[in-house]
């Protein structure tokens, strides 16, 4: 399966785009919705560097989503493939550099961990 990984900049577009996605898997994805929808409003808890993405298959339907924020670090929804991984990486790493944390798809989050490590020795919690 060929995956893109569509960014938006604001958290109003990536919640417009992601909602019904968000909400049918609410239970695993409950802190990217907070997150999403506090910087929606200004905040909150959360501050800048903010990033949300979206993971679309052939068909662009989502199949995947993420946040980036502090002090959570990155936010994967669940399940995340090991492709769609080499895509939220490339993106990560442009977009923020190296997160202090990444917490969400436990599969996802441990090669994205590994990998960061491994290329460029820096420590990310889990």
């Amino acid at each position: 399966m060929e995956s893109k990984l569509t960014a938006y900049t604001k958290a109003a577009d990536f919640l417009e785009h992601a909602r019904s996605y968000l909400f049918e898997r609410e239970e695993l994805n409950s802190t990217l919705i907070t997150i999403a929808e506090m910087a929606a409003m200004g905040g909150g808890p959360f501050s800048s560097p903010f990033g949300f993405a979206t993971i679309n298959d052939r068909a662009g339907d989502i199949v995947g989503c993420l946040a980036h924020a502090k002090p959570d670090g990155l936010v994967l929804s669940s399940p995340i493939d090991s492709m769609e991984c080499d895509l939220i990486f490339g993106w990560a790493t442009e977009r923020f550099g190296i997160p202090q944390r990444i917490f969400g798809c436990p599969t996802c989050a441990k090669r994205l961990v590994e990998r960061w490590m491994n290329e460029t020795g820096a420590k990310v919690c889990l």
